[in-house]
């Protein structure tokens, strides 16, 4: 074994070694192995030119795929390639057979780790390999790609085309040969379409450098309805499944409705094209794109861990809402397959309720919002989680990302105000797009922007030297905030109370506390902590609760209302 191959064993060991205890779940392990993998890097991709040929019904799909590198110097290169594929040929430029081995492909892993011999090229120099696999549902062991009969796809959570430990955005060309009857729906821009012995070829091709994850296929018998412009210079193809009953129309214009808010928010995008795509998936999955979308099967994951019946059409545009969300965090700024979780799904996931209370208006979004995210983290508060920045979406916990990392950027907003907020996050995909970044190079630009630019938030109150402390507490500590609406004195025209902390986190300003009277008037009085406020009312108060609109992750709201005897 090469000195490189011990090093990869025993970090490895190490890291594995490290999962606490034997409930560690297999995609836990997948997380570890991943951050380990990144410190083996020996070269960058910069280009994949692929040619992908799929027979849904033969169940049958081969890959081939010409993959540029820019070298960072000798030794082996160590190439991750999704568990479910087998890797049969690597060439070199002339063809001439490389010496490669499958290094690690433990079953836990949805992975397998390839060592590639040495091209002996020297740093900053370009150079080639090709890659040829092929996927059957013999070789499935994770995620299958032959969804239903005559359907077919491969999404991020495959990793499906090689990548390296460390994730950079690429160019790319996508060639895919289909039989007849069949349609290819993949990211990038259609620019061909031939017609080939008993079927077609067609042609993606990426205007823009596209990120690690950016890339998705599905092939199936496809019926197009009517494209929808969603602004101006953007359209958007809806694709059906033949054979199914489909929800892709009410998908597309909940899609052209969401792109219109991004865009007015966070700016334009680099491509003006876009798909929607409905697959039977067996069960629900939905896999976004700067591109694109592609959704399906059972929707009914996404509801809110209640007994209430949610209306099917207000999920999907949930959905379709966060998924949209992405083109700007995922397609136009890429984030690392692990370490900065929290911050590509709980800005998205935060986003898409603001997007869908300009669809769908502000009552029906918060009511989703205090069901999806505000409860299930109140929960969660009572037991031991983990710190955010420590939680992947390969982990069991993943949901936290969509509940805690909601309710941070939703402090964060209150903090800045709209203005500052959207400033922000359209400054902060300006000034990285085409890049692949960390949560901690959010947490440095948002530091130093909001320095710079100065804000007075919702709150009142805004603290620029305070916003590094709130993500060290809110992102990478495990404290939580408990306000607590105390009654001092109730009366029939008349109310006294006080806000008092009892947690370990504070957040700057004042807190609005709303007044229900009898005669069903109600009225809203900011106060500070500590501060003992007295109001003579017209009427007597009956309920009285903090924070009603549940801008501050409290971790105990019970003690937030006071109802009158």
């Amino acid at each position: 074994m090469s000195g490189m191959g011990r090093t990869l064993t025993l970090a490895l060991a190490v890291a594995l070694a490290s999962v606490p205890g034997p409930g560690a779940s297999a995609r836990s392990l997948a997380s570890l192995g991943y951050t380990v993998l990144r410190w083996l890097d020996r070269a960058e991709i910069v280009r994949h030119d692929l040619s992908v040929e799929v027979d849904p019904a033969g169940l049958t799909a081969r890959f081939a795929d010409d993959v540029t590198f820019v070298s960072a110097g000798a030794g082996d290169l160590y190439v991750l390639l999704g568990a479910d594929a087998v890797l049969e040929r690597v060439s070199g430029p002339e063809g001439q057979d490389v010496a490669f081995s499958r290094a690690y492909g433990w079953l836990s892993l949805p992975f397998a780790v390839y060592r590639i011999a040495s091209p002996g090229i020297e740093r900053g120099r370009e150079f080639s390999l090709r890659f040829e696999w092929h996927v059957t549902p013999g070789t499935v062991r994770f995620v299958n790609p032959f969804v239903a009969l005559h359907f077919f796809h491969l999404g991020f959570d495959a990793l499906w085309y090689p990548h390296m430990p460390g994730e950079q955005f690429f160019h790319a060309d996508v060639r895919v040969t289909v039989p007849a009857g069949y349609r290819a729906i993949a990211d990038g821009e259609l620019v061909g379409r031939e017609t080939v012995d008993g079927g077609a070829r067609e042609r993606f091709h990426f205007r823009t450098p596209v990120p690690v994850m950016g890339m998705g296929l599905a092939v199936g018998r496809f019926r197009e309805a009517a494209a929808i412009e969603a602004a101006p210079g953007a359209v958007i193809e809806a694709w059906a499944p033949v054979g199914w009953i489909s929800s892709v129309d009410r998908a597309a214009r909940d899609a052209a409705a969401a792109l219109g808010f991004f865009q007015e928010k966070l700016g334009p995008l680099p491509v003006g094209r876009f798909y929607v795509a409905e697959l039977p998936f067996p069960g629900g999955a939905s896999y976004p794109s700067l591109y694109g979308l592609a959704y399906g099967g059972d929707l009914s994951f996404l509801e809110p861990p209640d007994e209430t019946r949610w209306d099917s059409d207000l999920i999907l545009a949930y959905l379709v809402a966060h998924e949209t969300a992405h083109k700007w965090l995922g397609g136009m700024v890429g984030t690392p397959v692990v370490g900065s979780a929290w911050l590509s799904e709980g800005l998205a996931d935060y986003l898409a309720y603001l997007a869908l209370a300009a669809m769908k208006g502000e009552e029906t979004s918060a009511s989703l919002l205090y069901a999806k995210a505000y409860r299930p983290y109140v929960e969660g508060a009572r037991g031991r989680p983990r710190a955010l920045s420590a939680v992947e979406l390969f982990d069991d916990d993943r949901d936290v990302l969509y509940q805690k990392g909601t309710l941070v950027f939703r402090m964060l907003h209150r903090r800045l105000g709209d203005e500052a907020f959207f400033a922000l996050i359209r400054s902060f995909i300006h000034h990285h797009a085409g890049r692949v970044v960390t949560g901690q190079e959010f947490i440095d630009f948002a530091d130093a922007f909001v320095r710079e630019a100065g804000a007075a938030g919702a709150a009142g109150v805004h603290e620029p030297a305070g916003l590094r402390a709130f993500f060290d507490q809110w992102i990478k500590g495990t404290q939580t905030l408990d306000y607590a609406l105390q009654v001092l004195e109730a009366g029939e025209a008349h109310l006294a109370f006080r806000v008092v902390s009892r947690g370990r986190l504070v957040e700057p300003g004042q807190v609005p506390v709303e007044v229900q009277l009898e005669n069903g008037a109600r009225l809203v009085q900011w106060a500070g902590l500590d501060e003992t406020v007295t109001l003579e009312l017209p009427a007597r108060p009956v309920l009285a609760r903090l924070d009603p609109d549940h801008w501050l992750a409290d971790a105990d709201p019970a003690n937030n209302v006071w109802q009158a005897p």
